[in-house]
């Protein structure tokens, strides 16, 4: 059986200009074009095994633009056009050992025309215990590699330099957790989930680095409730716990991340019709970077609370206009580290199942 294709094209236009000083100015601009395409397929070897396999394919562009008057800064001064094509192979094959019990197992080996080959392996299970409860458990290994921005270009804004020597992110994660049909309209997750990340990226003394090893051990309980046809809401809750283990910020939560998201909601979907109203709760994060002079590693931002609404209008059978209203109430929160919330903003889309 095949599975539908996809490509997609993606630009990041990102441009800033402003004074730095009394007397000097700066501006900056990063313009990020990015092309997708996967090509994948389903095929059923037997009635309980099925082997999903396939290829992405992604291709960046980024041409960053920085000048600044300022005499501490003239040497940051450049024009960069970089370019990075990664190729993946992909395979997941499913087994139904029984009617209560499911395994996957998946391969992806990557070809990235600037970090070489690597593979990536995954591994999950789940087993239904009985009609009400089952348990689930998966691993995965993975690879992030640096932004070319990171690599190549000059931050003018925050005054971080790029570094070209940086590696990439490897991570190993893992989860287990719990399903609970507490009722036929009321349904329950409980998940743990953790990771150990080498390699991670952080800015260091205005410079990208890779500053090591960084643990995160985290627990997530979600309920979906169906109130009526078409009609449910939903309570999201995860805390994270991502501690840096190495370095001088040894012990502290990794930056920009918080301990606590709360979300609950209501959604409305018939006929292809979709309606969903988010509130969000963040207790925000810690302020590890672009810090004002008295600040201390161990600072926090204000928590926040937010509320969006997204929604679909179906136009034909097969397309539809998606809409996006974030941040309905107007407020300048800050959303990390001092990088504040713009107020109000809706974006409009098209999707389109072929």
């Amino acid at each position: 059986m095949a599975t539908p294709d996809k490509l997609g094209y993606n630009q990041d236009y990102f441009s800033t200009y402003g004074p730095t000083g009394a007397s000097f100015y700066r501006r900056g601009s990063l313009d990020t074009q990015q092309l997708t395409a996967r090509v994948d397929h389903e095929w059923k070897i037997t009635s309980n095994n099925k082997l999903r396999w396939g290829l992405d394919l992604k291709n960046t562009d980024l041409i960053g633009d920085v000048l600044s008057t300022d005499p501490t800064r003239i040497t940051e001064n450049e024009t960069e056009d970089r370019s990075m094509f990664n190729t993946a192979l992909f395979a997941v094959n499913t087994w139904n050992i029984s009617d209560n019990f499911l395994i996957d197992l998946g391969l992806r080996q990557t070809f990235d025309s600037q970090f070489g080959n690597y593979l990536n392996p995954s591994f999950g299970l789940r087993y239904a215990v009985t009609p009400i409860v089952a348990v689930r458990g998966s691993w995965a290994g993975a690879q992030r590699n640096p932004g070319l921005d990171q690599l190549y270009v000059y931050d003018t804004v925050h005054g971080w330099k790029p570094n070209p020597n940086l590696r990439p992110e490897t991570d190993s994660s893992w989860s287990a957790g719990v399903d609970v049909n507490f009722s036929q309209n009321l349904i329950g997750q409980f998940t743990y989930f953790g990771s150990s990340i080498s390699d991670r990226l952080e800015v260091i003394a205005g410079i990208w680095e890779n500053i090591g090893l960084v643990d995160t051990n985290g627990l997530e309980a979600a309920l979906q409730l169906r109130i009526a046809p078409g009609w449910s809401t939903f309570l999201n809750y995860t805390y994270t716990d991502a501690q840096i283990k190495t370095g001088t910020d040894r012990g502290l939560q990794l930056g920009l991340i918080p301990y606590s998201v709360l979300q609950t909601g209501v959604g409305y979907e018939n006929a292809g019709w979709q309606a969903n109203l988010y509130v969000t709760y963040n207790s925000g994060a810690r302020r590890s970077i672009f810090a004002n002079p008295g600040d201390k590693a161990t600072d926090f931002a204000p928590s926040f609370v937010n509320l969006d609404l997204t929604g679909r209008i179906p136009l034909t059978t097969n397309l539809g206009l998606t809409v996006y209203l974030e941040n309905l109430l107007g407020e300048q929160y800050e959303r990390v580290n001092r990088i504040y919330s713009p107020g109000f903003t809706f974006r409009l889309g098209l999707s389109a199942n072929f």
